[in-house]
Parts: C-alpha cells; sequence; structure tokens
C-alpha cells in the first residue's frame, strides 16, 4: 500500500460509456456519494457500515452491468429511457 487516508475518491474510467450509473444506483441503494467529489471512511463507521456499502457496491455494478448489457444486445433504446 503505497497510501492511506480515511478520503477516497472512486473513479470510473471516462472510457465507461455509462460510468455514471454506478453512482447514481449507489445514492439510490442509500450510499450517498457523487460522482469527482471525496468520500470518507471514519472510526465512527461501523463494520455494519463497512458491509451495507460493499453490498451497495456489488448491486450496484451487477445493476450497471445489466443495463449496458441490455444496450449493447438492443432490449433497451436510449430514447425509451428519455420518456
Amino acid at each position: 500500500m503505497v497510501q492511506f487516508s480515511s478520503q477516497m475518491f472512486v473513479r470510473v474510467s471516462d472510457e465507461e460509456k455509462y460510468g455514471g450509473l454506478l453512482f447514481c444506483q449507489l445514492r439510490e441503494k442509500g450510499v450517498f456519494i457523487l460522482e469527482g467529489l471525496p468520500c470518507y471512511l471514519t472510526t465512527s463507521h461501523t463494520d455494519e457500515d463497512i458491509d451495507f456499502v460493499i453490498n451497495a457496491v456489488k448491486e450496484a455494478v451487477a445493476f450497471s452491468v445489466s443495463v449496458v448489457n441490455s444496450f449493447d444486445v438492443g432490449f433497451v433504446c436510449q430514447h425509451q429511457l428519455r420518456k
């Protein structure tokens, strides 16, 4: 480990066309996180808090991947999302 602190940044590669879905899904699941802004982990966070975030990330990634795959195979058209 090169560095460690209570401040961290979650980044999605600019190459990921729908990468912003991850942040929307995390907020939907109760994890307040904004793209490009820092997150904090402190000693006031419990093991349950950390488990909650880990599970939310797993679910958000799974959802985001399924949406991207739906776009790729044509199940969802972008114009359908604008309605």
